[in-house]
């Protein structure tokens, strides 16, 4: 059902964010509890697109987290392991490492607090075989709300279809 829905949706519109912002929205909460679409620019540097988040009350938080992304990400941040192999990467384990390479300041650590993040999907954006971007989906931890399990082989199959169509 799900890709199917997302296949609907990238057919409805040729403006490549509307499309993503669109999908970002039907990955939640049927497969994480929130998402980032990423793309790079001619530049390389990240520019966020869209997001989406199932509780509504940490929208503005995940919003927000968008500031700290102008420009480009440290080449330590996790979201580069995924965009410079060309490959997903899971993270069923978000601990403290994970956080420092991910955030860029306490404001911004503040932030990903918030949203609680325990197990982190990043699927590169490929078109023409190379990356354009990254859609990072979520599970926020079971005391924040969310589902808080992490990614099986299935939900990565899944998750990988959607973002290739």
């Amino acid at each position: 059902h799900l890709l199917a829905h997302a296949g609907r949706l990238v057919a409805a519109s040729l403006d490549p964010e509307t499309t993503l912002g669109a999908v970002a929205r039907t990955a939640v909460p049927t497969l994480a509890d929130y998402c980032i679409v990423d793309l790079l620019d001619a530049d390389g540097a990240l520019r966020r697109v869209a997001t989406a988040h199932a509780d509504p009350a940490r929208e503005p938080v995940l919003a927000r987290t968008a500031r700290h992304y102008a420009g480009d990400v440290a080449p330590t941040h996790p979201l580069h392991a995924a965009l410079d192999a060309g490959e997903t990467r899971v993270t069923n384990e978000v601990d403290d490492a994970w956080l420092a390479r991910a955030t860029s300041s306490p404001d911004h650590r503040a932030d990903v607090a918030v949203l609680a993040p325990a197990a982190v999907l990043t699927v590169p954006l490929v078109a023409r075989a190379r990356p354009i971007g990254i859609v990072t989906l979520v599970r926020a931890r079971a005391d924040a709300g969310g589902t808080g399990r992490p990614w099986d082989p299935e939900d990565v199959a899944l998750a990988e279809e959607v973002v290739r169509r």
